[in-house]
């Protein structure tokens, strides 16, 4: 009977410590970095022209959804729906990220928030 206890508590135990956390292999994530941006340049040159105008306004060069809207002539909300499209569209043909022994790496995001 108390050795049942005993591996009771140890096996209670065991499962309160934490695992330690995996090592990150920052090697691997790069090269996959690096194989996803050597596509990136051809996958914005297969943008429609308004898409890669619009990308190339607000997020490339910081100008404000607005201010790109009066230089392109359209409304605000036509920029954000290019910009969009935009963002989505190559990260399609890009594949999936490699998955490592700790997680699942993403690209750097282009940003998102509101200029």
């Amino acid at each position: 009977m108390g050795r049942r206890r005993t591996a009771a508590r140890r096996l209670r135990l065991v499962r309160r410590v934490p695992a330690e956390a995996p090592v990150p292999d920052h090697v691997a994530e790069r090269v996959d970095d690096q194989r996803r941006m050597a596509v990136l340049p051809a996958a914005v040159e297969e943008l429609p022209r308004n898409e890669r105008e619009a990308l190339a306004l607000c997020v490339w060069s910081g100008v404000s959804y607005a201010d790109a809207a009066a230089v392109l002539g359209i409304a605000g909300v036509s920029v954000r729906a290019r910009v969009s499209k935009a963002k989505a569209r190559p990260t399609r043909g890009l594949g999936p990220p490699a998955v490592t022994a700790t997680t699942s790496v993403m690209p750097a995001a282009m940003p998102t928030e509101d200029r």
